[in-house]
């Protein structure tokens, strides 16, 4: 399992689609009011392989496109700091 983080205007809408379409095993966190517009997605617990997490990534980022703006980031730096909440 890896985590991504889903920035933008409609990163929330999107964060829900990816939790809804079964690609994630835990519903999104919001990373509001720290990081505006920001949500944390966890992938389902088989993507492990470096493989799989590109293919993770690449479902994330065709996507974003339908979502307009959506930026797909790495788990890294001030995020890791901060736990979020529900969406």
């Amino acid at each position: 399992m890896i985590h991504r983080i889903l920035s933008g205007q409609r990163a929330g809408d999107m964060a829900k689609a990816v939790f809804l379409a079964g690609d994630s095993i835990f519903p999104p966190l919001s990373l509001e009011p720290t990081f505006p517009h920001c949500f944390r997605i966890f992938s389902r617990l088989e993507v492990v392989t470096p493989h799989e997490q590109d293919r993770f990534d690449s479902m994330l980022r065709e996507m974003a496109l339908n979502y307009g703006s959506v930026d797909v980031r790495n788990d890294v730096g001030a995020f890791l700091g901060f736990a979020g909440h529900p969406y």
